[in-house]
């Protein structure tokens, strides 16, 4: 380690919070990221979830927030879909929209709906959306933890300025990419986005709220697909 520190002029404690940030993210993440594990936004958002855990029910579990860049490395994203909170019930999974449980929260089932309108398919209606994390699809939402029965309760703790830093890395990628932004929270990120070379796609939520609003018919899902066939990249696979 010695060595790596002389040639790389990187300090022992800066190189702890590379490792940590290799540990939770995966190694390409971490290389556009790990400076923010040295800022105290960051240090007190571990604090706050960490002392929470042992008081209350937080989702998702310690071992999902940060399971989209687990599944979908920097270097393998297609397209970004920002969500907001994860679900507050129990069904969150560490991805947007996504649940390892085999009830279909409302809002995916909208997304469900309105893929099979778009592309004339039969949608597999498993809501564990591995499936989309593992062809390049980064599901991430703009908190990555809640406590449970409360929505919102962990938008004010940090995690925005870190999901900032994440959609500007993400832009700052040569490759073309696709961010969908569902929803007027979603659309406040926009200005995070260096946007030469991508495609930002915006309209109402999905929730059964606002999905009549403009989500139904938006086909987000094609003009993804029709952007990356254009720019040479294989399109996802939406069933």
């Amino acid at each position: 380690m010695d060595l790596f520190l002389l040639k790389t002029n990187i300090t022992e404690g800066n190189y702890r919070y590379i490792e940590r940030a290799k540990n939770l993210l995966g190694d390409s993440w971490a290389d556009w990221l790990w400076e923010e594990f040295t800022q105290k936004y960051f240090q007190n958002i571990s604090t706050i979830v960490k002392r929470e855990r042992e008081l209350l029910t937080i989702y998702p579990e310690n071992h999902q927030v940060f399971r989209a860049f687990n599944l979908t490395p920097y270097e393998k994203v297609k397209v970004v879909i920002l969500g907001q909170d994860p679900y507050h019930n129990g069904q969150a999974d560490g991805l947007a929209f996504s649940s390892t449980r085999k009830e279909i929260p409302k809002s995916l089932g909208n997304i469900f709906r309105e893929i099979e309108t778009d592309l004339g398919i039969e949608v597999d209606r498993t809501p564990d959306l591995t499936r989309w994390a593992d062809q390049g699809v980064f599901l991430i939402n703009t908190s990555l933890t809640v406590r449970a029965g409360l929505a919102g309760s962990h938008s004010k703790i940090g995690w925005d300025k870190f999901i900032r830093k994440v959609l500007y890395s993400i832009s700052m990628s040569p490759a073309p990419v696709v961010f969908i932004l569902w929803g007027n929270h979603a659309h406040s990120f926009k200005k995070y986005i260096h946007q030469q070379g991508h495609l930002i796609l915006t309209s109402a939520h999905p929730s059964p709220l606002s999905a009549h609003r403009g989500f139904f018919g938006c086909k987000h899902f094609s003009k993804c697909n029709d952007f990356l066939i254009k720019s040479g990249i294989e399109p996802i696979n939406w069933k």
